[in-house]
């Protein structure tokens, strides 16, 4: 039974568990490494599964958004894994091993855990809450902002820096070897900005209720983003969301489903001429 349900909710980057502990009440036998794998293969686009089973598996290392996110998977868990071993907190063997699975449960924004990682330093809590905004592939199963509209923003601020730099010169971002419009870069960048000023009216209103500024922030980013753990005491990786109070419960219900409906979706829906 825990072996099935587990399967559902790491595939789907769901993240719920049937132990209170998460994924760490099975971490010794091996449980963890083994969801490790599949909620990485749950944050890539299934539409290049596809090709790789019809014979062209090369693509999936190709595409432009798969090579950002598995270079910051590896990045951010190599450095988490120094700072672990550099402060004492565990060997390398283990930092390496808790660092890749909640570092990747939390970019595919499944929300297991199997260590309450706001122990580790104020440093490694930037870390992870950096990293709840970020997302996985467009196409996978996972929530956040998204690499490809990270990747899309980067050629575009690039492309502007350019531009200044040199006003008469062409500076026209391609991704995945295609020229990139300026209706998509302008697409991704409003949803980028929807994206954080929700973010911001969220985290403004929990602050404004009462709720400590780590809790607020990291509350309102966990939910758009459809992560799961926070920081803080309160809703961090050992904790619930159980002792908020029922307004804060009910902004966050709001929060989780303008950010799973990536935002744009709610608006254009309680907009009137969308009803006309």
């Amino acid at each position: 039974f825990d072996a099935a349900t587990h399967a559902m909710t790491t595939l789907s980057t769901g993240g719920f568990s049937t132990s209170d502990r998460s994924m760490g009440a099975f971490a010794e036998g091996g449980a963890d490494i083994v969801a490790t794998v599949f909620m990485l293969m749950g944050s890539l686009p299934f539409g290049l599964y596809v090709l790789a089973v019809r014979g062209r598996a090369g693509r999936l290392f190709q595409d432009s958004q798969v090579r950002l996110l598995l270079a910051i998977l590896a990045f951010t868990t190599l450095a988490l894994t120094l700072y672990l071993w550099i402060r004492d907190v565990h060997e390398p063997v283990e930092g390496v091993r808790l660092a890749a699975f909640n570092v990747v449960s939390i970019i595919s924004t499944t929300g297991y855990a199997t260590a309450d990682y706001t122990l580790w330093g104020p440093a490694a809590s930037g870390v992870f809450f950096g990293l709840l905004f970020l997302g996985g592939c467009a196409g996978s199963t996972s929530g956040g902002l998204k690499t490809f509209r990270l990747h899309i923003g980067g050629l575009a601020l690039r492309s502007y820096v350019l531009s200044i730099a040199r006003p008469h010169a062409t500076h026209r971002p391609h991704y995945n070897g295609q020229p990139v419009s300026d209706d998509e870069m302008s697409a991704v960048l409003s949803f980028l900005f929807l994206f954080l000023a929700c973010f911001t009216l969220v985290a403004v209103y929990l602050s404004a209720i009462g709720l400590d500024v780590v809790t607020a922030i990291s509350a309102a980013a966990t939910c758009i983003a459809n992560v799961g753990p926070g920081l803080g005491a309160m809703i961090g990786p050992a904790g619930t969301f159980q002792q908020l109070p029922d307004s804060a419960k009910w902004a966050l219900d709001i929060a989780m489903i303008a950010g799973r409906l990536e935002v744009v979706t709610l608006l254009v829906v309680l907009t009137p001429g969308f009803w006309r």
